[in-house]
């Protein structure tokens, strides 16, 4: 029938329904020559038949994707998501940001620093030898016996000193009374000045 239906069709598909129909044939022959002398079993009729159905050759089994065991590690876990980008970025920036301030104030104390070491006009090389120092200097313990036997230096240097800015603050205000008296005979004078001079025009 397939042969008949094939009629018009490539002659390569009837040369394949022809192979297939000679397989087919040699199969049924070598069964039925088989049945008649071995088995001698009843041949039934083709529509007594039920119709094959496909039996599972394997039985599935169920299949977890989240199970390590089953899928393996996880390819995106070295991933790093976005937001930790943005938040490392985010605190690289206030990182540096701090750094700057923080640099800024140390340059700024160790210009500071030099300034107040020129003006003290010290020694480089000395400053950093720490054996100069190990014992008081034989000046500074003479000064040191010259104010243990005078326990009133002290004080009457505090007197001194407050004497001494009694008369700064009497100097200054004289000095203040005598600028106003010279900034008030100025002024006079030059009143005196516009005065003649307007009568000299008027003659």
């Amino acid at each position: 029938e397939a042969i008949k239906h094939a009629k018009g069709q490539p002659a390569t598909v009837q040369d394949a329904l022809r192979f297939t129909m000679d397989v087919i044939g040699g199969k049924y022959n070598s069964a039925k020559k088989d049945n008649d002398f071995i088995y001698h079993k009843t041949v039934p009729a083709l529509d007594t038949l039920q119709p094959v159905k496909g039996a599972p050759l394997v039985k599935a089994l169920p299949v977890n994707p989240t199970d390590p065991s089953v899928t393996g590690p996880d390819i995106f876990s070295k991933l790093v998501p976005m937001s930790a980008h943005e938040a490392s970025s985010l605190y690289s920036e206030e990182k540096a940001k701090l750094l700057r301030e923080q640099m800024s104030k140390i340059d700024a104390k160790n210009e500071i620093l030099e300034q107040f070491t020129d003006s003290l006009q010290l020694d480089p090389e000395n400053v950093d030898n720490l054996d100069l120092y190990s014992h008081i200097p034989p000046v500074l313990m003479e000064k040191c016996a010259a104010l243990s036997v005078r326990p009133d230096t002290v004080k009457n240097l505090v007197q001194s000193m407050q004497a001494l800015s009694g008369v700064y603050t009497d100097v200054e205000a004289s000095l203040k009374e005598i600028k106003d008296l010279l900034d008030e005979n100025e002024l006079q004078e030059k009143r005196l000045q516009d005065l003649v001079g307007k009568q000299s025009q008027l003659q």
